[in-house]
């Protein structure tokens, strides 16, 4: 059967080179600059189309439109719109792909068994959450949130927290420095009594 478009056929090595590549048989087709039928017809021929066939979409990011909606997801990243929700701008970068649903620090990508969700928080790392600049966001999970920022309920509380200690007087002053045989003189003159 001649080929009408002129194209050479779909050789077996071009279509396990797609399939390593690809997670699907449509992805493999477009790989390959082919219709999904005319990769279908020579998959078949090579008995290999079983090794294509992906149902569920298992790995298969499903790709949102950037564009849609009253913000632009690169204007917003592009800090056009810095009063953006932070809650948002975290599910639209994992729904849309634009971010892997993996912690940036520690890969951790394990999903909850209730939502099927991986429990990450968004992170600014100039700690300013209106600077949503591409290179200033990243997703990390509540241990690496602990460890790197240091208080699961964001920056604010705690400098609220520290701002409350310099009200009180419990700030450290460095003219009160107690050495070593001032602590001594006291224990000793709190044994005695």
């Amino acid at each position: 059967m001649p080929n009408l478009y002129n194209k050479k056929p779909i050789s077996k090595s071009q279509l396990e080179w797609a399939q390593s590549k690809s997670k699907s048989a449509a992805q493999a087709a477009r790989l390959l600059d082919v219709s999904y039928i005319t990769f279908r017809k020579y998959a078949v021929r090579h008995n290999m189309l079983e090794g294509f066939l992906n149902p569920s979409g298992l790995g298969i990011a499903k790709h949102y439109n950037l564009h849609s909606g009253r913000y632009n997801l690169d204007d917003i990243l592009a800090g056009k719109y810095p009063s953006y929700n932070t809650y948002k701008l975290q599910q639209r970068l994992i729904r849309t792909g634009y971010l892997p649903e993996q912690c940036d620090i520690c890969e951790f990508e394990e999903e909850r068994i209730t939502d099927k969700k991986v429990p990450l928080k968004i992170d600014f790392i100039d700690g300013n959450t209106k600077n949503h600049l591409k290179g200033n966001v990243r997703l990390l999970c509540y241990n690496c949130w602990f460890l790197n920022v240091g208080n699961l309920s964001g920056r604010k509380a705690e400098n609220k927290i520290l701002d409350d200690q310099k009200k009180v007087g419990t700030s450290y002053d460095d003219e009160s420095i107690i050495s070593i045989e001032d602590i001594q003189k006291e224990i000793e003159s709190d044994k005695k009594s």
